[in-house]
């Protein structure tokens, strides 16, 4: 638990054991952050044109994943918190599949993970992670805003949806 959490709260007792870690980042820095990304998510966001929306909403997929980036770095470098959770025997990592993070920290501590699936833009990483595969023709995409009762015409958007985030859309900056 990175002690910029800002759901669980690390001075708080609790019936789970949290590992805390020191962080690059400053608490109140990440709340900032969030609060930032909600807002330009609800408010800032153009959904009148495809592009400049979906590259709009990529920039903030790839804000906030430089942050759980760096959340991971300070995890996995830092050798008194890698030994102290290699020492305390644990059975699994509970993680949010959202990012490769909880894969890693499980590789490395030599245990099982369990993911936390939220979801993800256009069932990228639920499809090519954990094989879970929706026709387009069945049910509507993440974030194409369409119903699970689609038109033709609806369908075929859904389609050219799924070829966006298969082939453009990217949660990560790949650069980086």
């Amino acid at each position: 638990l990175s002690l910029a959490s800002i759901i669980i709260h690390p001075s708080k007792s609790s019936a789970i054991r949290f590992e805390v870690y020191p962080t690059s980042l400053i608490k109140n820095n990440f709340e900032g952050l969030v609060v930032k990304l909600i807002n330009r998510w609800i408010y800032d966001l153009q959904k009148d044109a495809f592009w400049s929306y979906f590259s709009q909403a990529q920039e903030l997929f790839w804000e906030s994943t430089d942050c759980v980036n760096n959340l991971c770095k300070d995890v996995v470098l830092n050798k008194k918190l890698m030994t102290n959770l290699q020492e305390s025997r644990s059975d699994v990592v509970h993680a949010n599949a959202i990012g490769p993070f909880g894969e890693l920290l499980a590789e490395l501590l030599k245990i099982s993970f369990v993911y936390s699936l939220h979801f993800s833009p256009g069932y990228t990483f639920e499809k090519y992670s954990g094989g879970f595969l929706l026709p387009p023709s069945y049910g509507a995409v993440i974030l194409s805003e369409l119903s699970g009762s689609m038109t033709f015409m609806e369908t075929v958007r859904n389609i050219i949806y799924v070829f966006y985030f298969d082939f453009w859309f990217q949660t990560f900056d790949m650069k980086k």
